[in-house]
């Protein structure tokens, strides 16, 4: 999988969670609306397209195996960055610069 082939929510996330000290992404579900967080970023504003692209996101990188599901309550669902993610994170940090 080549990480230009992500979504630019997806590879935002990606890059945020690799900046943080336990790598972990979170997705909140509340009122109806998908809002995603890692390291301390929230991403979403509670549209319909910014619940569409959050739910999206989260699906590429688990369909790449760069995130792994972790954690599940009733409103909030946690993944960890998986070795893959994090190279792929320092792509996509190294291809900006």
């Amino acid at each position: 999988m080549r990480t230009e082939d992500l979504s630019q929510r997806a590879k935002d996330i990606l890059v945020e969670a690799s900046r943080s000290d336990d790598g972990m992404v979170y997705m909140t579900n509340f009122l109806g609306n998908s809002f995603v967080a890692a390291n301390h970023r929230s991403f979403g504003d509670g549209t319909s397209i910014s619940n569409t692209e959050n739910t999206s996101a989260i699906d590429e990188l688990l369909s790449y195996g760069f995130v792994t599901h972790e954690t599940e309550s009733s409103s909030r669902r946690g993944y960890k960055l998986a070795a893959g993610g994090y190279v792929a994170a320092q792509e996509l940090t190294e291809a900006v610069h």
